[in-house]
């Protein structure tokens, strides 16, 4: 997993889901109003009285058709901290120690295709990576969620969903 930009990337070992999220509009409401409720003497609005956001979810599923079954999945480039994971009152089901990388290989997601998952400039992107000689025409990505897809002007795919438009890179 991985948040970028406000955005929640759940990586499989056949595709990608990005979570987006948004401040509801009651939410919104809501907190126009208790900034109302300020402080008669300063103007400012009282801490406590400030409820906190509350957050819309929409998901975008992209998924790799006719992968292989189970490829090969590793981190690359390990960073320094690890995460620890406890849900629920089962301590045999909590993850301790949960290491942190760069980047995330499918290997061989293809015939001779690797998939790389990494950030940068704030953003998530990905690379497929076909060796010499490969047939490229296996690469086939669904995707679950859209309004609707369409190139841009600068050769990027824009994903048009309710919480506004994705873009990934060419």
């Amino acid at each position: 997993t991985s948040r970028v930009n406000g955005v929640q990337h759940f990586f499989t070992a056949d595709g990608l889901t990005s979570l987006l999220s948004r401040e509801t509009a009651a939410s919104v409401n809501k907190r126009k109003q208790a900034a109302l409720n300020s402080d008669p003497e300063t103007g400012q609005a009282i801490p406590f009285l400030e409820p906190l956001p509350e957050l819309e979810y929409y998901a975008v599923k992209f998924e790799f058709l006719n992968a292989r079954e189970n490829p090969q999945v590793v981190g690359e480039e390990r960073l320094p901290w690890n995460n620890n994971y406890f849900k629920g009152n089962d301590p045999s089901a909590w993850r301790t120690g949960v290491p942190n990388y760069e980047k995330i290989r499918v290997k061989n997601i293809y015939d001779r295709i690797d998939l790389l998952y990494y950030g940068s400039e704030g953003q998530m992107e990905y690379d497929l990576i076909v060796a010499p000689f490969t047939d490229p025409q296996q690469i086939v990505i669904a995707c679950q969620g859209a309004d609707f897809l369409e190139i841009n002007s600068q050769g990027e795919l824009e994903i048009h969903t309710p919480f506004g438009t994705m873009t990934h890179g060419r």
